[in-house]
């Protein structure tokens, strides 16, 4: 499943977990999750998401950003955010830059 219009420069990402990892409680996960996703869709600087499998066949959200501040800031909110017996650790798997775009306007 995609969220994200595949003609735009999508070069500041980060990837959840799709499902909770071991150890972690999938009731309070699945808030969690629900919680990071809406606040994204709610910021002007949020492109979208996709949903792709790992090399493991485990699902991953891939959220993408138009700014590096705009990630960091959704990250640093969400965290502020989460349930209380769940820490973004348990959440994000990684953050990054698709450093192509970086050649092209991101206005």
């Amino acid at each position: 499943m995609d969220n994200i219009d595949q003609n735009l420069p999508h070069p500041f990402f980060a990837t959840l977990w799709e499902q909770a990892p071991e150890g972690v409680d999938a009731g309070i996960y699945s808030d969690g999750l629900s919680t990071l996703i809406s606040m994204a869709n709610m910021d002007a600087d949020f492109l979208g998401y996709t949903v792709d499998l790992n090399e493991h066949g485990v699902g991953v959200y891939t959220c993408h950003w138009k700014t590096y501040e705009a990630m960091n800031l959704w990250l640093k909110n969400g965290q502020e955010l989460l349930p209380a017996r769940l820490s973004l650790q348990d959440c994000l798997i990684q953050t990054g830059c698709l450093w192509p775009w970086l050649q092209q306007s991101v206005a």
